[in-house]
């Protein structure tokens, strides 16, 4: 599919997968509405080497590649590794969401952040919520430990 209503995707032509989440759609709108603070964002890949990933340890000890959905570039100088979850992939995200902490701490010299963002909304009305925390809590109903995006960026 060609999103055609973008203005910051990275490169001239935003091709992305249509079955792409409503996560990911309520972001990505958030994102495009946000040309103050947004320079640039870019859909990750998955499962190849050309793509941006984060190793972790899965809880068999097993090392993985976990490939954040986004990089977005910010006007002012941060760069931020998100990922969009809900519902069960939200609840199992743990090792992924503290891998990319863990990622942003050993790379602080870039100026990253990032984390697991949600939607606790609806698909008309999005409420975007970020974790960003060394340790990642998600049980569907405490926000306690997340923010809103909004305030975030």
């Amino acid at each position: 599919e060609i999103r055609s209503n973008t203005k910051l995707y990275f490169y001239e032509k935003c091709i992305l997968e249509k079955s792409r989440s409503t996560q990911e759609k309520a972001f990505e709108d958030f994102l495009e509405s946000n040309p103050i603070k947004v320079d640039w964002w870019y859909k990750n890949g998955i499962s190849k080497d050309t793509y941006f990933g984060i190793k972790y340890f899965k809880d068999t000890a097993d090392i993985a590649v976990f490939y954040a959905d986004y990089i977005i570039k910010f006007k002012d100088g941060r760069v931020g590794i998100f990922d969009t979850k809900s519902g069960n992939t939200a609840k199992e995200a743990k090792q992924k969401a503290e891998a990319l902490q863990e990622y942003i701490k050993t790379n602080k010299d870039q100026n990253l952040f990032g984390g697991i963002i949600t939607n606790t909304g609806t698909v008309e009305n999005p409420k975007l919520m970020i974790n960003s925390n060394d340790i990642y809590f998600y049980d569907g109903k405490n926000w306690s430990e997340w923010k809103y995006v909004s305030e975030v960026f």
